[in-house]
């Protein structure tokens, strides 16, 4: 567990400015700005300005994280989504390709799209994210993901579990309370 999660941060530091750069060229926009790196817990993302004044957020895939099959399904429920009105930013098509590869880095480009606050106490901002919540739904129930993990109890609590009691980084002495606290999360 240690070496693939050390494997993936040593990857990452081959991702230099220049690196950035080229790869955004390589699909034919030209940056002028320096790159803005944009919060984000699992890939390099960044934002830019290309030479035809319009902003992009670019945005690098960890790694050995993802498979481009993954990656590029995500990306086409996404456009089927953008499709359906739902205020979403889809990928950029470029040379008819949402997701690109260069020097070994999955990458992808993504129009520049500012955010609105939510007010959680709100009422017409609650319903109209439950709205957009069951038309998501609505969409995403025509096809089954074939590549994607599934989000269910299996995968994100039971097996990360079973891993981490098998691991020995993790002391003997928090497994209980660890266990415990997490049974009560599975219930």
């Amino acid at each position: 567990m240690d070496a693939n999660i050390h494997q993936r941060n040593e990857d990452y530091a081959l991702l230099t400015p220049d690196l950035i750069l080229d790869a955004i060229e390589s699909t034919g926009i030209y940056p002028t700005s320096g790159l803005l790196a944009l919060n984000s817990y699992e890939n390099r993302v960044y934002q830019f300005t290309a030479d035809d004044n319009v902003r992009y957020v670019v945005k690098f895939y960890r790694p050995g994280r993802w498979q481009a099959s993954q990656i590029l399904e995500e990306h086409q429920f996404t456009i089927e989504l953008a499709e359906h009105e739902i205020p979403v930013v889809a990928p950029a098509t470029i040379n008819g390709d949402t997701l690109h590869l260069y020097s070994g880095f999955y990458f992808t480009l993504f129009p520049c799209q500012g955010g609105r606050q939510f007010e959680v106490d709100n009422l017409d901002h609650l319903e109209w994210i439950g709205r957009f919540i069951g038309r998501i739904h609505s969409v995403g129930s025509v096809n089954k993901f074939k590549h994607r993990t599934a989000f269910n109890l299996e995968n994100y609590l039971l097996q990360p579990q079973q891993l981490l009691n098998e691991y020995e980084g993790v002391p003997r002495y928090l497994r209980n309370t660890f266990n415990s606290d997490l049974s009560q999360l599975i219930d």
